[in-house]
């Protein structure tokens, strides 16, 4: 080889190491954009999570307000069953004979409607005193 072509090598040489720095510069602002990336992706995994877990709660509340909702309804309609049913019996009441049996299974069956529709009455209160206080609970995390 001339000298000639051997100095024109090592200029190109030269010029072409002065691209290599900027190589590694390049190089390093994409590992760092990378590991950026990174970092932003794990901040909104723990978001979304957090917003799972509070989604979870609220639903596993409402479902437990609409589980309270559903007995005290239910109780409700039975207790109101047993009034009607009761209110039915008072008119025959009115027509028949104090002294026979039918009147005396009737006053019975009457004070064992009425001795249950306390019950129920009191389990309702409780119910919807619990129904309150959960409500409550929920409103104030």
């Amino acid at each position: 080889m001339s000298e000639e072509v051997q100095q024109v090598a090592a200029v190109r040489g030269q010029f072409g190491d002065m691209f290599g720095g900027i190589n590694a510069l390049f190089t390093a602002l994409i590992l760092a954009g990378a590991i950026y990336t990174i970092w932003l992706q794990h901040k909104e995994l723990e978001a979304l999570k957090q917003q799972q877990d509070s989604t979870k709660d609220d639903s596993d509340r409402t479902a437990l307000l609409m589980a309270y909702s559903g007995l005290v309804n239910a109780k409700s309609s039975l207790l109101n069953a047993r009034y009607q049913m009761m209110r039915d019996f008072a008119p025959q009441l009115k027509d028949m004979d104090p002294q026979s049996e039918q009147t005396a299974t009737i006053f019975l069956m009457l004070e064992a409607h009425a001795n249950a529709a306390g019950k129920v009455m009191t389990e309702v209160e409780s119910l919807a005193e619990d129904l309150s206080l959960l409500i409550d609970k929920i409103r104030k995390p």
